[in-house]
């Protein structure tokens, strides 16, 4: 049945810019825009905090594999205005920035000309490889060929480490976005559904704050909304290509239904479809798991959205607060995970020997620092995915104990 309180308006192109038509949802206002349009260009002022629905798991503390740290950093210096304060800040700490994919070059840089080429062929591999096995062997040639680097003492232990961790990452979450549609096909095969609206729109969702003014705004692009063969009912479809070859998680993992989930808001549907592709050889299978916004109204009402607020304003405050903003900036990784879960209390504390975003001394021994962002944490939170993956039993405790963390909040 229509909901009489949604309403829609087609977007228009004005000057090359793109207005987006409003989507009111009981009484909470989504903006729409089209995918390929260039953000304007921003004045240098703050903005409103802009969470990705791939990160509200994380900002509510029900993501085991979170780098807390990682997510603090990217949302204070969010925008025009985040890129030039992390600018003046970084200049008043002495500090180099550095992002992942520098980091990567640089490291690979280091290592012998053989070591590059292998690794840069694989990566040129990994662009275009269409299987789940595709995507295993060029992870391990690139792999073979850094480890050989390190036991030649081209790259240090840590180094490779490093990079080994940012080619796996970037070769799988690249061939998940690539398998994307090849899912929807067989979604709509297994359902009998047609598949519409697969990532060419933006949704903005807009929150008022104290004085209704836009506190922060919810992003996301959806991959896809369905009608249902038998009715009329909007489904909204999110893949997970699960490049592992096991057997998915039924129900799925709670923090892919809240991801879900906030689809749903931002679509203004009532049902989701938790689409799992498992793709080991040349076959692949579908898990497809209903989820409803029912199911979770409570928990979004009472814990979700309450948890996103205190995180914005906390986010908010450290932007405009010059002394606590570079004290948080020039923390050790622990430190700055710290002092997130003390701002907001039900996110996790670190382990001990976390190490995710860190300052190091310049490579010349000098005193100037240099911020990376890609670590041994990250190698650590793989090892830590591998090890759930493999025992199914544990993860499914694990989801039980998040789930039942939530309520205690309630």
């Amino acid at each position: 049945m229509a909901n009489d309180d949604v309403t829609t308006q087609t977007s228009e192109e004005e000057g090359g810019r793109v207005e987006g038509g409003r989507r009111r949802c009981s009484g909470e206002d989504a903006r729409i825009f089209q995918e390929d349009v260039e953000e304007e260009k921003e004045d240098l002022r703050w903005k409103p905090v802009r969470l990705r629905a791939s990160d509200i798991a994380k900002c509510v503390g029900v993501h085991p594999f979170a780098e807390i740290d990682e997510l603090f950093m990217n949302l204070i210096y969010q925008g025009a205005m985040g890129a030039a304060t992390l600018k003046e800040d970084a200049e008043a700490l002495g500090a180099v920035l550095e992002t992942k994919e520098e980091a990567a070059e640089r490291t690979l840089g280091k290592a012998s000309r053989g070591t590059r080429e292998a690794v840069e062929r694989a990566a040129k591999r990994a662009m275009v490889t269409k299987t789940a096995d595709g995507v295993t062997a060029v992870v391990r040639t690139a792999t073979e060929a850094v480890d050989a680097a390190v036991k030649s003492a081209e790259l240090s232990e840590k180094e490779g480490r490093d990079l080994k961790a940012h080619f796996a990452n970037v070769a799988r979450t690249d061939f998940g976005r690539r398998a994307e549609h090849p899912a929807l096909r067989q979604y709509e095969q297994q359902t009998g559904s047609s598949v519409s609206h697969s990532n060419d729109r933006l949704f903005v969702w807009n929150l008022p704050g104290d004085n209704d003014d836009v506190l922060f705004c919810i992003v996301g692009k959806i991959d896809g909304i369905a009608v249902e063969a038998r009715g009329s009912r909007r489904v909204v479809i999110e893949v997970k290509n699960r490049v592992n070859g096991r057997r998915p998680p039924v129900p799925p993992e709670l923090y892919d239904q809240i991801q879900l989930l906030v689809y749903m808001y931002l679509a203004g549907c009532e049902l989701g479809d938790l689409v799992q592709c498992v793709r080991g050889g040349k076959a692949s299978r579908v898990e497809i798991s209903r989820v409803t916004k029912a199911q979770h109204e409570n928990d979004w009402k009472a814990i979700i959205l309450p948890r996103l607020y205190d995180l914005a304003r906390a986010v908010d405050d450290l932007r405009r607060s010059l002394q606590r903003r570079r004290a948080f900036l020039a923390a050790s990784p622990k430190g700055r995970w710290d002092i997130a879960a003390t701002l907001c209390d039900w996110l996790p504390h670190p382990s001990p020997n976390y190490a995710g975003i860190f300052f190091s001394e310049d490579h010349d021994g000098s005193n100037d620092l240099q911020l990376q962002r890609e670590s041994t944490g990250m190698a650590a939170a793989q090892e830590t995915r591998q090890h759930h993956e493999v025992d199914d039993d544990e993860d499914l405790e694990m989801q039980h104990a998040l789930a039942a963390s939530l309520q205690q909040h309630q």
